[in-house]
This record gives structure tokens, sequence and C-alpha cells, in this order.
């Protein structure tokens, strides 16, 4: 999973590193510079445990810190034991068009020796591991945090605070920070330190394509999602989308743990007739502090899930503080019309490139890092999104395409079963709430920057 940090030479790099350790092991993290710009690494093996792959990586001329797994990377090298080296070579020898045959989640920082000033910032398809950019030295990192402590940030964004008790969320590039922005989503993001200039190139993004098989992509996308030299293991909650991982998964082992909240939902679990051989850990949760969640959070956005999604990471690791890779079925929802609003308007490609690249996926990231924690969702492998953005919406509101497709694998009381989102009290019961966490998060600025 990792993380990663830009900065031109004269600023710390290794303090920037330290900003974001939660994201990585003890003793993994790495750094690399020339007299131009430093490049910063902190590493969660899960794929190549070794330390030969510890980064940043230096192959044949080129540098790089890569974030994230890239899952179908022995298509490439059926002998290969990592990732890394295998997205650098591809990149290297093909440059953006690599990406479109990666089946994964990433960002990676790119250096070509040949070009002494210049560097790469590159996202996937859905910015899945944001990253953000400190506009007036053009540093970048994994999270605000680190850039945070370059210099004297004190101008808070009023444009983003506003967007975010109007709307929600901020639907844009902006962050609390006035002169931090988050890098956009399936683009390579050019640096001249020489300059200090930078460019936003495209590299490709997502398009429909009806002739995917919706049911093998899935089950390919979750066979994938279970490779790792680490433990695996699964959320689950009896709903619909992480039912069909589950039952993909244990088509090919029973040797993984679930994890459940210790809810109501607790006698959708016997639908599924669990095998004796899977570990079933049923979680709850302790009570949380407002401003530590907001601090990993690093914003005042919450439309219903910060607060539990912090809570099941600090409960996941409490009951196995070995976890390190979690799959779940995030992105259902957005792709196949789970929301109450898809039964009277199609919101897909809003719900797809604004709500998943502007809120989900960044706050998943961060609330799962914060406990380090890596969140793999089959839902959001490439093939899966091009086939849901193919199918119309009169099949696919309501989640019907999924029910269709695994009607004959999920127990009909699971298919039939209305959603019940991950939604806190706060949200649910206090119409103030959006603006209550606005003036809290500030607080927690303010007190964070009189501490120094």
């Amino acid at each position: 999973m990792c993380g990663i940090n830009l900065c031109p030479a004269d600023r710390d790099i290794s303090r920037m590193n330290e900003a974001i350790s939660h994201r990585g092991l003890p003793g993994r993290s790495g750094t690399w510079s020339n007299s131009v710009f430093s490049i910063g690494h902190v590493r969660l093996p899960i794929l190549g445990l070794s330390d030969t792959y510890d980064q940043p990586f230096q192959s044949k001329g080129a540098v790089m810190a890569f974030a994230g797994e890239i899952f179908n990377f022995q298509n490439f090298d059926p002998y290969a034991l990592c990732d890394t080296p295998i997205l650098m070579n591809m990149y290297r020898e093909s440059g953006p068009t690599a990406l479109r045959y990666l089946d994964g989640f990433w960002s990676f920082i790119y250096y070509d020796r040949s070009r002494p000033t210049r560097v790469e910032v590159v996202t996937d398809d859905l910015a899945k591991k944001p990253l953000y950019v400190h506009l007036p030295t053009l540093s970048v990192s994994s999270e605000i945090r680190a850039l945070a402590i370059l210099d004297d940030l004190k101008e808070l964004d009023p444009l983003y605070f506003s967007s975010v008790a109007k709307w929600g969320y901020h639907v844009g590039d902006r962050t609390y920070l006035k002169n931090v922005r988050k890098l956009p989503a399936s683009t390579v993001t050019t640096i001249d330190y020489s300059s200090m200039t930078m460019q936003h190139h495209p590299w490709g993004g997502l398009a429909p394509d009806p002739s995917v098989n919706l049911r093998e992509a899935i089950t390919k996308a979750v066979n994938l999602r279970m490779l790792a030299d680490v433990p695996v293991s699964l959320l689950l909650s009896g709903g619909l989308d992480s039912s069909i991982i589950f039952k993909l998964m244990v088509e090919k082992t029973t040797d993984f743990t679930v994890f459940h909240v210790d809810n109501e939902e607790s006698e959708f679990l016997n639908y599924l007739n669990i095998p004796s051989k899977v570990r079933v850990e049923k979680i709850g949760f302790d009570d949380l502090d407002l401003a530590t969640v907001l601090r990993a959070n690093e914003g005042p956005v919450d439309l219903g899930s910060m607060l539990p999604q912090y809570a099941l990471g600090q409960a996941i690791k409490k009951r196995n503080p070995e976890a390190k890779v979690i799959i779940t079925g995030d992105g259902a929802d957005e792709l196949f019309g789970g929301y109450r609003r898809m039964s009277e308007y199609d919101a897909q490609y809003s719900d797809i490139f604004e709500e998943l690249v502007m809120y989900h996926l960044p706050r998943l990231d961060k609330m799962s890092m914060a406990h380090t924690l890596e969140l793999r969702s089959p839902f959001l492998s490439r093939p899966v999104i091009q086939k849901a953005l193919s199918i119309p919406y009169e099949l696919r509101k309501n989640k019907m395409a999924l029910k269709v497709t695994f009607i004959d694998l999920i127990p009909t009381p699971i298919i039939q079963r209305e959603k019940h989102p991950l939604k806190s009290k706060q949200v649910l019961y206090n119409p103030k709430w959006r603006h209550e966490l606005i003036g809290k998060f500030k607080e927690v600025v303010h007190e964070h920057k009189r501490r120094g």
C-alpha cells in the first residue's frame, strides 16, 4: 500500500516521510535525492516482502516511488515476485500507454535521470491512491499532513469550507489549505523544478466496454485481490456486495478471516453457510475521539461513514494486530445503482467520477491507512468498471445486474434484502452535523498550529 513524497532538495524529505509513517512499517522507509529534488517512500510490504523491493526503487537509469498494488503483474512476468519492478519496466518502455493494461490501484513518482530537473507523478483511473500538491513548492504527498510541515501554512481555503457546508464535500481539487490541491485522476502530472512549472496530461481514463463478461470480470478481480504474501481478510456485512465476494473467495480457499460488525445484520451470515475453516471475527466499536478521526480524515467531509470506517480499522487492528489486507465491497453502489436516488434518476457518472473520486476514495484511503491497513475493492477493477458503464440504466438500477448475474450463488434473503448503508447516528439524526464538523475541524487545525 505505502505512501510517497516528493519535494525540492532544500526541503526535508525525511520529515515528510515521518509525517506519513503510519502508512508503512518501521524500518521500511527510504529516500532518494539529487541536487534538484528528493523522493520519499514509506512501505507496507504485501507482495515481495524482501527489502530488495524497498523504495525508492532504482533500475536502468530510473527512480520510482510507488504506492498501491498491480494485481495482474504476473501476466507480464509469470516468475515475478513483486509488482514494483514490473510497473517500473513497463512505464520506462511504454510510458502512459502501459497503464491501460494494469488491474489495480496506484499512484507513483517516476524519474528518468536523462531529464535531471523533471519528474512525473501518476494517478490511476479514479485516483484510488490520492495525491496532493503544495503549489508554491510543487511538493507532492499521499497526505496533506506531510505538505503542511513544509512551511508556515496558515491560510485556510474559504471556498473549500463553503463547498463542504453546501454540498457535503468539495467537487474539485481544493483542500482545507489554500495552497494544497488534490491531483486529478487518470493523469500524468509533469513537474519541472528548473522552471517551477506543473502540467497535467490525461493518460486515457475509463470507457464503457459491453464485451466484458460481468461474472468473469468480478470473479477474476476477487481472485487477483487474494494474491498476497501476508494473510488476507474480508469485511463481510451480510449485504449483497460483500456476500458476492465471500462466495467467490470460498470457491478458492477457506484460509482467510472474516470481520463482521456485531449488530442486527448478523442473521444474514447464517444464510451464507460459512465453512468452519473460515475464521469469523465479530467486532464492535469503541468510543472515538472526534479530533483524532478528523486529523486522520484531513477535513470535515462526512456523509455518514467517516466515524464507522475509522472505528472498523481501529477494531480490526485491536482484534488482530497482524492484519494488513482487507477486501471490501466498496464501489458496487456507485457502479450498479445501489443508492436510493438511482430509483429516480441515473447518477452513475457523477457517483463514479465525482463522488468516488472526491469523497469516498480519499476517505477510504485515509481511514484504512490510519491503521496501516490496505483496502482492496474488487468492484473497482478496471474491467468491472468498464462493464458497469456499458449497462443500461433500467438493467442496472437497484443492483439488478449484480442480482441477476449471481442469483445462483447468493441466497434469496440476501438478494431481496433492502440496503442498509453504514451511517453514523450523527448524520442520521443531527441536521447540523455537517456544520458542527467544520467548526470542530477548524479548532483541530488551529490547535495544531498553536502547538507548532
